[in-house]
C-alpha cells in the first residue's frame, strides 16, 4: 500500500463546534520515514486470477420487483418482497430486519443503521410528495430524507409507540432525474424504529382520511386591539383555563388555584399575540390571594425584557408589576408562579394587561 486517506468529521448532533489544528502523520515508533530507496525492479508474474473461496453477495436489485403501485416511485415500499430487494443497507449485521412486512431498525451505541434506494425516472425542476409510517421504542428517533438530486435537502424525524405518517415535499435539482431515499436510526438510540408504506409521488398526495371525530379546529386569529382594550384572552376565566397554558392549576368558579408540588412548580402562563411598541410603560395586574414565598407574577419578552415582583401572602388585593419596552417592539409572556417545594398556594380571580396604543400583529385585521 502506497497511500491513505486521512479524513475528519464532526457526527451530527455534537453539542459543541470540533476544532482541529496541527495534523500529523508519522510511522507507529515516531522515527522520521527513511529515505527514498531504488523501486525493486517491477514483478512481471500475472495476478492470480483464481475466484475466491466466498462469493461476496449480490446486492444488485432483482429484475423482478413487483411494479410500481398508485405512482409511487419507490420500489419494495411496503416491504411485502419480505425482504430488502430494492434497497441497499448498511450498519451492523442484522441490524436492518422484516417482520410481516414491515422494516425494524435497530442501532447500537457506536453504529447507525440505515436503509436507501436511489429513486430513478424523475424529472427535473419539479415538485414531489414524500410519506412514511413509523413508530419507535423507548424513545427512539426514526429518521428519514431525501436528498443528493433534490434542489435542497430534506430530512426529518419522529418518536413514538403509535404508528403515525409523516409528509413533505421536495423539488428536483435543475438536471437532476433521480435523488436518495433513506431511513436510518442513529447510534446510541435507545430502542428499535419501525417503517412501513414509503411513498414519492410526483405532486401533492392523497389528503389523508380524517379521524372519526373529525379534525382539530384551529381558533381563530387574535384582532389587533385598540388602546385600553384587554390584551389577555379570558383574562377572569370565564371559560375556565381556555388560553392559558397551566402547570398543576386546577379551576373553579371563575378562579384558579395554582398548588405545586416538592419537584414542580404551579404555573399560569399566556403569550401575548401582539408586538408591544418600543419604549411604552405598560401595567401588568393581577387580583390574587394567598401566595407567599415561591409566589411571582413576572413578564418576559424575546428579546431580552424581563421583570418580575414577588406576591406576599395576604388576603384578596391587586398586584401591579410596571414595565417599559425596550427601543424596539416586544413580544412578551405573562406567567404567575408557585414556587416548587414553597409553603404557599396561589389563588388568582384575574389577570390584564391593557394595550396603550400602537401594539403590532402580524395576521391581516380579520
Amino acid at each position: 500500500m502506497s497511500e491513505v486517506t486521512v479524513f475528519l468529521q464532526a457526527y451530527r448532533q455534537q453539542t459543541a463546534p470540533v476544532v482541529i489544528d496541527d495534523i500529523r502523520l508519522e510511522p507507529a515508533n515516531g522515527t522520521p520515514a527513511p529515505e527514498p530507496v531504488n523501486p525493486l525492479p517491477p514483478d512481471t508474474t500475472p495476478p492470480d486470477v483464481s475466484p475466491p473461496d466466498v462469493t461476496p453477495p449480490d446486492t444488485t436489485p432483482p429484475e423482478d420487483l413487483p411494479p410500481r403501485v398508485d405512482d409511487n416511485f419507490v420500489r419494495n415500499a411496503d416491504f411485502s418482497t419480505g425482504d430488502l430487494s430494492g434497497w441497499q443497507s448498511s450498519g451492523p449485521a442484522g441490524a436492518a430486519t422484516l417482520s410481516e412486512g414491515v422494516l425494524k431498525l435497530a442501532a447500537t451505541p457506536e453504529d447507525t443503521v440505515r436503509v436507501e434506494q436511489r429513486i430513478t425516472g424523475l424529472q427535473p425542476k419539479t415538485r414531489y410528495s414524500f410519506a412514511v409510517r413509523l413508530r419507535s421504542l423507548e424513545g427512539a428517533w426514526a429518521s428519514f430524507g431525501v436528498d443528493s438530486g433534490t434542489q435542497y435537502a430534506k430530512t426529518n424525524s419522529a418518536a413514538g409507540d403509535a404508528w403515525q405518517e409523516k409528509r413533505f415535499t421536495f423539488y428536483t435539482a435543475d438536471d437532476s432525474t433521480e435523488v436518495r431515499l433513506f431511513l436510518e436510526s442513529y447510534m446510541g438510540q435507545p430502542g428499535a424504529v419501525f417503517f412501513d408504506d414509503v411513498k414519492i409521488v410526483e405532486g401533492k398526495l392523497t389528503p389523508v382520511t380524517p379521524p372519526a371525530e373529525g379534525w382539530f379546529t384551529l381558533p381563530a386569529p387574535r384582532a389587533l386591539v385598540d388602546a385600553g382594550e384587554e390584551m389577555l384572552l379570558n383574562n377572569r376565566f370565564e371559560d375556565g383555563l381556555t388560553g392559558w397554558v397551566t402547570d398543576h392549576a386546577e379551576t373553579a368558579n371563575n378562579v384558579v388555584t395554582l398548588t405545586p408540588t416538592s419537584d414542580e412548580s404551579a404555573r399560569l402562563v399566556q403569550d401575548i399575540p401582539f408586538a408591544l411598541p418600543p419604549d411604552t410603560a405598560y401595567s401588568l395586574e393581577a387580583v390574587v390571594r394567598g401566595g407567599g414565598p415561591g409566589a411571582t407574577l413576572s413578564v418576559a419578552g424575546r428579546d431580552g425584557l424581563t421583570a418580575s415582583v414577588q406576591i406576599e401572602e395576604g388576603a384578596s388585593r391587586r398586584v401591579v408589576l410596571p414595565f417599559t419596552t425596550s427601543s424596539g417592539y416586544e413580544t412578551v409572556r405573562v406567567m404567575l408562579e408557585q414556587y416548587k417545594a414553597s409553603p404557599g398556594i396561589l389563588t388568582i380571580e384575574s389577570v390584564s394587561l391593557l394595550a396603550q396604543g400602537n401594539e403590532w400583529i402580524d395576521t391581516p385585521q380579520p
